[in-house]
């Protein structure tokens, strides 16, 4: 679950998307549209500690949903694209299995709870 490897460049703590983020944030305002959905992905494997391949695998274990689901709220709140777009970055998602994960995310207590303490920055 837990993988060795060196943190993207995109994390560092003065990067312009976090910058963004944190002035948004202030302004109580959605985040920029500039905001791809990869770095959403790269953002969601980086916080939750698994593989890009655990991420993209069709597997149900479910710390690997919770990651895809969690992909699927950042998504949606911080971005224009639409839940076929979003759901076409996971290989086996589609606007149904987006939707029925945000839902997830907005309503199962555990996940609400995991959800906030690991992007806490985005809400």
């Amino acid at each position: 679950m837990i993988t060795d490897r060196a943190v993207p460049n995109i994390f560092m703590s003065h990067n312009n998307w976090e910058v963004n983020v944190l002035k948004c944030k202030k302004r109580n305002e959605k985040m920029p549209l500039q905001v791809s959905l990869e770095k959403i992905i790269s953002r969601v494997i980086w916080k939750t500690k698994i593989s890009q391949a655990d991420f993209f695998s069709r597997s149900q274990f479910r710390y690997m949903v919770e990651a895809r689901q969690f992909y699927f709220k950042l998504a949606r709140d911080n971005t224009k694209a639409s839940l076929k777009e979003i759901g076409s970055m996971v290989l086996h998602g589609n606007h149904a299995n987006v939707l029925y994960g945000i839902k997830q995310v907005e309503t199962v207590p555990s996940l609400k709870d995991k959800y906030y303490k690991l992007f806490k920055e985005f809400t």
